[in-house]
């Protein structure tokens, strides 16, 4: 994913793998996660992000999204 810095600091490293990156090690960080986090960085909110398509109203995120405060500034 590339960013403009966004409040994250570069080389940030978070959490880990196995020795192949097969399996994660401990509690895992899901896609609407990072979602949640790079919308926080760029002052968005993910509970209240929707989008109109076909008469209704969609969560890309569907706020099941974690912001993890660790990772985030």
């Amino acid at each position: 994913m590339w960013k403009s810095s966004g409040g994250i600091q570069g080389g940030t490293v978070y959490r880990s793998t196995d020795e192949f990156s097969f399996h994660a090690q401990g509690d895992k960080v899901e896609v609407h996660d990072i979602h949640a986090i790079v919308l926080k960085t760029l002052r968005g909110d993910h509970t209240k992000l929707t989008y109109r398509h076909q008469g209704r109203d969609f969560r890309p995120i569907y706020v099941v999204g974690k912001v993890l405060n660790e990772i985030s500034l």
